[in-house]
């Protein structure tokens, strides 16, 4: 004798329907702009010179190249040339490139991530 099973609408997989997924949960991130990139142009200045004001006493901190954007509408990503100069010579240069999550779990979460993303550049700089 054979067995059969017959499944509800619950575990047929629907593979050709779209599925949303919205969840209040989750914070999704805000557009990357102008702003935004100041923000983490400054944040970069800040920790370069903590890191290394002692070891070059004339630094100076140079910014080029920087694009950024997004294709979804939320986030982004933003990319910049970075320069560390000591008395008008290079001492070191590197591109920082940033790019947000598709969502986090709260504001901190997100504010945690770019602090993590510049302190590790602004560290392997040099």
């Amino acid at each position: 004798m054979k067995r059969v099973i017959y499944s509800g609408s619950a575990f047929d997989p629907e593979y050709n329907n779209p599925t949303n997924f919205v969840d209040d949960e989750y914070w999704i991130p805000p557009m990357i702009d102008e702003a935004f990139v100041d923000d983490i142009l400054n944040r970069i200045q800040v920790k370069c010179r903590e890191l290394y004001q002692r070891r070059f006493p004339e630094l100076s901190v140079e910014f080029d190249d920087e694009y950024w954007g997004s294709k979804s509408g939320s986030g982004g990503s933003m990319h910049v040339m970075v320069y560390l100069l000591n008395n008008h010579k290079e001492k070191a240069s590197g591109e920082f490139k940033f790019h947000t999550q598709d969502f986090y779990w709260d504001e901190s979460d997100y504010q945690q991530d770019i602090n993590t993303s510049v302190h590790s550049f602004c560290e392997n700089l040099v």
